[in-house]
């Protein structure tokens, strides 16, 4: 009977951790698509800056100082646009975060996937109904 109660605490203690370690993986892979997301936008930013300074300096002389502050007004919304898209992408990432830990925890509520909590509560019976046994042999 111990011997049985130990193999089901194991089993069960083996069950969470591999539940949690593909919840782990999970979060990380979400966090992967906002750090992905984030670096291709910015790679796109630098790159639309450096083709923009090229046709700058490429620029005939008879273009207006109007034109150039509209260029340069297009330059700071652009670079205002990308602040806004990376807050977008940040809000995004921990929208997702809380979105996979919610589904995740459905699925294992679902599957009757014992909690952390369930796990240390079976683990205290457990090791009462060994104190038990130990005392009952003692007698």
């Amino acid at each position: 009977m111990n011997t049985t109660l130990k193999n089901t605490t194991t089993t069960l203690q083996n069950t969470a951790e591999m539940v949690l370690g593909t919840t782990r993986d999970v979060f990380y892979a979400g966090l992967g698509v906002v750090a992905m997301l984030e670096e291709e936008a910015r790679d796109a930013f630098d790159a639309l800056v450096r083709e923009g300074k090229q046709v700058e300096k490429g620029r005939p002389k008879t273009l207006t100082a109007k034109a150039v502050v509209e260029v340069e007004d297009d330059a700071r919304e652009a670079k205002r646009d990308a602040k806004q898209a990376g807050r977008k992408v940040e809000a995004f990432g921990k929208d997702f975060e809380a979105r996979v830990v919610e589904t995740v925890g459905t699925v294992l509520n679902r599957m009757n996937v014992p909690t952390r909590d369930d796990i240390d509560a079976l683990k205290k019976s457990v090791d009462r109904l060994n104190k038990k046994a130990v005392q009952l042999r003692a007698a």
